[in-house]
């Protein structure tokens, strides 16, 4: 277990250089600084690393937009080497429109949030679903390790830990028809759109409000083009020359 300090931003003359040596001899891995109403986060580390000999240097964090990707790049780098390499953990962020409109002059929406769904234009919606059931299973179940399974953790933080721990547990164990019949229709209805027309128009609002700047879709069985035709009615993106069949 690696141990850090953080001295926060509260201006280089109160840099509590002492503290920051005598965690350095307790075997700290890392001392960090950050940037907002007082000193820059990198100019302090400078002065840490010619007091210190091997705790690590860290931003937490330095903001995008308040540099060139150039200027942050030579500040680390000068940094790290004349406090004799391999010691410089640069810690980037994205802060928040205020602070980069409002100090560094720079537009805030550069960031785009695109997620990818499964949509279905179909009659049959419990069919659909079992359709996705067993590539569910599989990366809930069985894709990485059994302690850092990301599709796992998803299907837990969206509340369905329950069923996420039963779909590991069967799959692993080999039992992978049975997994596959534990995956909830709720939850992949939650993350896909599927049904008729009425009901995917009906069920898109929530991803619009949700946040996100697109959305790209996987096309999954038939009616490919029909899905490909509905979705760009729905987010209105169709020329004008083009009219639905």
């Amino acid at each position: 277990m690696k141990l850090g300090i953080t001295i926060g931003y509260s201006g280089a003359e109160r840099l509590p250089l002492e503290l920051i040596q005598r965690a350095e001899e307790f075997g700290y891995d890392s001392v960090w600084t950050s940037e907002a109403y007082g000193s820059d986060a990198i100019t302090p580390l400078a002065y840490i690393a010619a007091k210190t000999e091997q705790i690590r240097l860290a931003t937490g964090i330095i903001q995008i937009a308040a540099r060139t990707p150039a200027a942050t790049a030579m500040e680390v780098q000068t940094v790290d080497a004349v406090a004799g390499g391999s010691r410089f953990i640069a810690g980037l962020g994205v802060s928040g429109p205020q602070i980069v409109e409002g100090w560094y002059g720079a537009p805030w929406e550069g960031f785009e949030f695109q997620p990818v769904v499964t949509v279905t234009v179909t009659e049959d919606v419990a069919a659909a679903l079992g359709e996705m059931k067993p590539h569910t299973a599989f990366y809930v179940g069985g894709l990485g390790h059994r302690e850092l399974n990301f599709h796992k953790q998803q299907m837990v933080r969206l509340g369905y830990g329950e069923a996420a721990e039963r779909i590991q547990e069967l799959f692993l164990a080999g039992r992978r028809e049975e997994a596959i019949e534990a995956v909830p229709d709720d939850y992949l209805d939650e993350t896909a759109l599927v049904g008729p027309p009425d009901r995917i128009r009906e069920r898109f609002q929530a991803w619009v409000d949700s946040g996100i700047t697109g959305l790209t879709i996987g096309a999954h069985g038939a009616g490919t083009s029909d899905t490909l035709e509905l979705r760009a009615d729905l987010a209105d993106v169709r020329p004008a020359a083009v009219t639905m069949r």
